[in-house]
Protein backbone atom coordinates (compact mmCIF):
# COMPACT_ATOMS: atom_id res chain seq x y z
CA UNK A 1 0.00 0.00 0.00
CA UNK A 2 2.88 1.93 0.79
CA UNK A 3 5.74 3.67 -1.52
CA UNK A 4 9.29 4.75 -0.13
CA UNK A 5 9.33 3.25 2.87
CA UNK A 6 11.62 3.87 4.65
CA UNK A 7 11.22 1.69 8.04
CA UNK A 8 8.50 -0.49 8.82
CA UNK A 9 6.94 -2.15 12.03
CA UNK A 10 7.21 -6.22 12.06
CA UNK A 11 3.27 -7.22 12.97
CA UNK A 12 4.74 -8.86 16.35
CA UNK A 13 6.59 -5.83 17.65
CA UNK A 14 5.61 -4.34 20.30
CA UNK A 15 5.59 -0.29 20.47
CA UNK A 16 5.48 2.46 21.00
CA UNK A 17 7.19 3.12 18.35
CA UNK A 18 7.98 6.99 17.08
CA UNK A 19 6.65 7.02 13.81
CA UNK A 20 6.00 9.49 10.73
CA UNK A 21 3.54 9.88 8.13
CA UNK A 22 3.08 11.78 4.89
CA UNK A 23 0.06 12.84 3.77
CA UNK A 24 -0.71 15.43 0.33
CA UNK A 25 -3.78 17.67 0.31
CA UNK A 26 -4.99 20.34 -2.07
CA UNK A 27 -5.57 23.12 -0.67
CA UNK A 28 -9.73 23.25 0.35
CA UNK A 29 -10.93 25.14 3.42
CA UNK A 30 -11.18 22.43 6.15
CA UNK A 31 -9.09 19.46 4.67
CA UNK A 32 -6.48 20.15 7.19
CA UNK A 33 -9.20 19.72 10.15
CA UNK A 34 -10.89 16.84 8.38
CA UNK A 35 -7.52 14.84 8.90
CA UNK A 36 -6.69 15.75 12.36
CA UNK A 37 -10.09 14.42 13.04
CA UNK A 38 -9.96 11.34 11.67
CA UNK A 39 -6.45 10.73 13.40
CA UNK A 40 -7.87 11.43 16.56
CA UNK A 41 -10.90 9.54 16.31
CA UNK A 42 -8.10 6.92 16.59
CA UNK A 43 -7.25 8.17 19.69
CA UNK A 44 -3.84 9.23 18.33
CA UNK A 45 -2.24 11.83 19.98
CA UNK A 46 0.44 13.67 17.76
CA UNK A 47 3.61 14.81 18.59
CA UNK A 48 4.54 17.00 15.67
CA UNK A 49 2.83 18.44 12.87
CA UNK A 50 4.46 20.41 10.28
CA UNK A 51 3.81 21.77 6.62
CA UNK A 52 5.84 22.37 3.51
CA UNK A 53 5.22 23.03 -0.30
CA UNK A 54 4.51 20.03 -1.73
CA UNK A 55 6.90 18.57 -4.81
CA UNK A 56 4.46 16.24 -6.37
CA UNK A 57 2.52 17.62 -9.21
CA UNK A 58 -1.39 18.20 -8.31
CA UNK A 59 -1.00 18.51 -4.34
CA UNK A 60 -0.79 21.97 -2.69
CA UNK A 61 1.10 20.95 1.38
CA UNK A 62 2.85 18.23 2.39
CA UNK A 63 2.19 17.36 5.74
CA UNK A 64 3.70 15.35 8.18
CA UNK A 65 2.37 14.16 11.42
CA UNK A 66 4.82 12.72 14.27
CA UNK A 67 3.35 9.91 16.83
CA UNK A 68 3.80 6.93 19.07
CA UNK A 69 2.13 3.76 17.51
CA UNK A 70 1.22 1.05 19.73
CA UNK A 71 2.03 -1.33 16.69
CA UNK A 72 1.68 -2.23 13.10
CA UNK A 73 -1.99 -2.51 13.08
CA UNK A 74 -2.69 0.81 14.56
CA UNK A 75 -0.39 2.36 12.42
CA UNK A 76 -2.10 0.77 9.57
CA UNK A 77 -5.33 1.90 10.41
CA UNK A 78 -3.72 5.59 10.56
CA UNK A 79 -2.48 5.17 7.30
CA UNK A 80 -5.61 3.77 5.79
CA UNK A 81 -8.08 6.33 7.01
CA UNK A 82 -5.88 9.16 5.75
CA UNK A 83 -6.08 7.28 2.54
CA UNK A 84 -9.69 8.15 2.31
CA UNK A 85 -9.46 11.54 2.63
CA UNK A 86 -5.88 12.42 0.65
CA UNK A 87 -5.41 9.16 -1.48
CA UNK A 88 -1.61 9.98 -0.94
CA UNK A 89 0.11 8.99 2.26
CA UNK A 90 3.27 7.45 2.75
CA UNK A 91 5.16 5.82 6.09
CA UNK A 92 8.62 7.15 5.79
CA UNK A 93 9.75 6.53 9.21
CA UNK A 94 8.41 3.70 11.74
CA UNK A 95 10.26 2.00 14.73
CA UNK A 96 13.15 3.56 17.36
CA UNK A 97 15.58 4.02 14.78
CA UNK A 98 17.52 7.36 13.75
CA UNK A 99 15.62 9.48 11.58
CA UNK A 100 16.01 9.47 7.60
CA UNK A 101 16.34 12.88 5.73
CA UNK A 102 12.92 12.55 4.68
CA UNK A 103 12.11 13.19 8.06
CA UNK A 104 14.51 16.23 8.49
CA UNK A 105 11.71 19.61 9.05
CA UNK A 106 11.64 21.33 5.27
CA UNK A 107 13.41 24.88 4.92
CA UNK A 108 14.74 26.58 1.60
CA UNK A 109 18.14 24.90 0.68
CA UNK A 110 18.60 27.00 -2.22
CA UNK A 111 17.31 30.63 -3.20
CA UNK A 112 14.85 29.47 -6.12
CA UNK A 113 13.25 27.41 -3.36
CA UNK A 114 11.42 30.50 -2.28
CA UNK A 115 10.25 30.90 -5.55
CA UNK A 116 7.82 27.47 -5.15
CA UNK A 117 6.23 28.90 -2.42
CA UNK A 118 5.83 32.43 -2.38
CA UNK A 119 3.10 32.99 -4.19
CA UNK A 120 0.99 30.91 -1.70
CA UNK A 121 2.74 33.33 1.34
CA UNK A 122 2.23 36.24 -0.11
CA UNK A 123 -1.96 35.81 -1.44
CA UNK A 124 -2.54 36.93 2.03
CA UNK A 125 -1.49 40.45 1.41
CA UNK A 126 -3.66 40.92 -1.32
CA UNK A 127 -7.23 41.07 0.01
CA UNK A 128 -8.07 42.62 3.61
CA UNK A 129 -10.90 41.56 6.29
CA UNK A 130 -14.00 43.92 6.46
CA UNK A 131 -12.70 44.88 10.41
CA UNK A 132 -9.14 45.75 9.06
CA UNK A 133 -8.59 49.00 9.86
CA UNK A 134 -7.53 50.01 6.46
CA UNK A 135 -10.25 48.29 4.48
CA UNK A 136 -12.01 51.03 3.87
CA UNK A 137 -8.43 53.67 2.60
CA UNK A 138 -8.58 53.24 -1.00
CA UNK A 139 -5.20 54.45 -1.18
CA UNK A 140 -3.99 51.69 1.15
CA UNK A 141 -5.35 48.88 -0.55
CA UNK A 142 -3.77 50.40 -3.75
CA UNK A 143 -0.32 50.92 -2.29
CA UNK A 144 -0.82 47.67 -0.22
CA UNK A 145 -1.39 45.66 -3.59
CA UNK A 146 1.24 47.36 -5.94
CA UNK A 147 3.86 46.15 -3.21
CA UNK A 148 2.41 42.62 -3.22
CA UNK A 149 2.15 42.62 -7.03
CA UNK A 150 6.24 43.59 -7.22
CA UNK A 151 6.86 41.00 -4.86
CA UNK A 152 5.08 37.99 -6.00
CA UNK A 153 6.79 39.01 -9.72
CA UNK A 154 9.98 39.09 -8.35
CA UNK A 155 11.95 35.34 -9.74
CA UNK A 156 14.77 34.40 -8.01
CA UNK A 157 17.68 35.37 -10.78
CA UNK A 158 15.98 39.09 -11.78
CA UNK A 159 17.25 42.08 -10.44
CA UNK A 160 15.95 42.45 -6.64
CA UNK A 161 13.24 45.12 -6.95
CA UNK A 162 13.23 48.34 -5.44
CA UNK A 163 10.51 50.25 -3.71
CA UNK A 164 10.41 53.77 -3.91
CA UNK A 165 9.12 54.74 -0.18
CA UNK A 166 7.20 58.31 0.04
CA UNK A 167 8.22 60.52 2.53
CA UNK A 168 5.15 59.87 4.86
CA UNK A 169 6.05 56.00 4.28
CA UNK A 170 9.28 56.97 5.83
CA UNK A 171 8.14 59.64 8.61
CA UNK A 172 6.57 56.67 10.41
CA UNK A 173 10.00 54.13 10.60
CA UNK A 174 14.46 53.26 12.42
CA UNK A 175 13.85 56.72 16.38
CA UNK A 176 10.91 55.24 18.05
CA UNK A 177 9.99 51.32 19.15
CA UNK A 178 7.83 49.78 16.33
CA UNK A 179 5.56 47.02 16.22
CA UNK A 180 6.63 43.62 14.32
CA UNK A 181 4.83 40.65 14.52
CA UNK A 182 1.99 39.01 12.78
CA UNK A 183 0.26 38.77 15.97
CA UNK A 184 0.75 42.72 16.27
CA UNK A 185 0.38 43.72 12.95
CA UNK A 186 -3.42 41.82 12.49
CA UNK A 187 -4.69 43.13 15.54
CA UNK A 188 -5.06 47.42 15.66
CA UNK A 189 -6.47 47.02 19.02
CA UNK A 190 -3.17 45.50 20.56
CA UNK A 191 -1.42 47.29 17.90
CA UNK A 192 -2.19 50.22 19.64
CA UNK A 193 -1.49 48.57 23.28
CA UNK A 194 1.57 47.37 22.70
CA UNK A 195 2.89 51.01 22.28
CA UNK A 196 1.87 52.71 25.12
CA UNK A 197 3.26 52.66 28.68
CA UNK A 198 0.55 49.79 30.25
CA UNK A 199 3.05 46.51 29.50
CA UNK A 200 6.64 45.88 30.09
CA UNK A 201 8.60 45.84 27.47
CA UNK A 202 11.80 43.99 27.77
CA UNK A 203 14.96 43.68 25.82
CA UNK A 204 14.85 40.66 23.78
CA UNK A 205 16.67 37.79 24.67
CA UNK A 206 15.50 34.16 22.69
CA UNK A 207 16.25 32.09 24.96
CA UNK A 208 13.28 33.79 27.44
CA UNK A 209 11.43 34.79 24.64
CA UNK A 210 10.99 30.53 23.64
CA UNK A 211 9.51 29.98 27.12
CA UNK A 212 7.31 33.14 27.41
CA UNK A 213 4.17 32.16 28.62
CA UNK A 214 1.30 34.18 26.37
CA UNK A 215 -2.72 34.54 27.04
CA UNK A 216 -4.50 34.15 23.70
CA UNK A 217 -7.78 35.71 25.28
CA UNK A 218 -6.06 39.08 26.25
CA UNK A 219 -3.44 41.47 25.30
CA UNK A 220 -0.25 40.44 26.19
CA UNK A 221 1.35 42.17 29.33
CA UNK A 222 5.23 41.62 28.17
CA UNK A 223 6.61 42.57 24.81
CA UNK A 224 9.82 41.86 23.49
CA UNK A 225 12.05 45.09 22.03
CA UNK A 226 15.42 44.71 19.78
CA UNK A 227 17.82 47.09 19.54
CA UNK A 228 17.17 46.60 15.79
CA UNK A 229 16.70 43.94 13.08
CA UNK A 230 20.30 43.23 13.26
CA UNK A 231 20.90 42.79 16.86
CA UNK A 232 17.93 40.19 16.78
CA UNK A 233 19.14 38.23 13.83
CA UNK A 234 22.59 37.45 15.71
CA UNK A 235 20.64 36.91 18.77
CA UNK A 236 18.54 34.34 17.61
CA UNK A 237 21.59 32.75 14.89
CA UNK A 238 23.52 32.21 18.79
CA UNK A 239 20.10 30.74 19.97
CA UNK A 240 19.48 28.34 17.03
CA UNK A 241 23.11 27.14 17.26
CA UNK A 242 21.81 25.59 20.70
CA UNK A 243 19.30 23.74 19.33
CA UNK A 244 19.22 19.93 19.74
CA UNK A 245 19.29 18.23 15.98
CA UNK A 246 20.73 15.40 14.54
CA UNK A 247 22.60 17.19 11.97
CA UNK A 248 24.54 20.23 10.93
CA UNK A 249 24.41 22.51 7.99
CA UNK A 250 26.70 24.37 5.67
CA UNK A 251 26.44 26.92 2.69
CA UNK A 252 28.01 25.67 -0.34
CA UNK A 253 29.17 29.10 -2.55
CA UNK A 254 29.81 26.81 -5.21
CA UNK A 255 25.83 24.79 -5.99
CA UNK A 256 24.85 28.58 -3.82
CA UNK A 257 22.74 26.15 -1.68
CA UNK A 258 22.41 24.91 1.66
CA UNK A 259 23.27 21.01 2.36
CA UNK A 260 22.45 19.00 5.32
CA UNK A 261 25.75 17.26 6.81
CA UNK A 262 23.78 14.10 8.32
CA UNK A 263 25.81 11.49 7.68
CA UNK A 264 29.77 10.65 7.56
CA UNK A 265 30.21 10.21 3.31
CA UNK A 266 28.73 14.48 3.53
CA UNK A 267 30.66 15.54 6.61
CA UNK A 268 34.26 13.50 5.50
CA UNK A 269 33.34 15.30 1.41
CA UNK A 270 33.26 18.69 3.85
CA UNK A 271 36.25 17.65 5.44
CA UNK A 272 38.27 17.24 2.26
CA UNK A 273 37.33 20.03 0.80
CA UNK A 274 37.85 22.53 3.77
CA UNK A 275 41.68 20.70 3.73
CA UNK A 276 42.06 21.23 -0.32
CA UNK A 277 41.43 25.22 0.86
CA UNK A 278 43.33 25.13 3.71
CA UNK A 279 46.41 23.74 1.09
CA UNK A 280 45.84 26.77 -0.96
CA UNK A 281 45.65 29.12 1.74
CA UNK A 282 48.84 27.65 3.47
CA UNK A 283 50.85 27.61 0.15
CA UNK A 284 49.80 31.56 -1.29
CA UNK A 285 50.97 32.41 2.51
CA UNK A 286 54.10 30.97 2.30
CA UNK A 287 54.59 32.68 -1.17
CA UNK A 288 54.53 36.11 0.69
CA UNK A 289 57.90 35.13 3.06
Amino acid sequence: MYSEVTHTVDANESGPFLTTILFSVEDRVGVLDECLSAVKNLNISLTRIESRPSKTPGWDYDFFIDFNSENADQLNRVAQTLEKITKQVKVIGAGNKQATEAQIPWFPRKKSDLDTFADKVLEMGEELDSDHPGAKDPVYRARRAEITRVAKTHRHGQPIPTIEYTPQEIATWDGEIKAYGAGLLSSFGELEYSLTDKPKKVPFDPYKTALQPYIVTEYQPIYFVADSFKDAQLKVREFAKTLNRPFSVRYNPYTESIEVLDNQEKIVRYAQSIKSDMDTLVNALEKLY
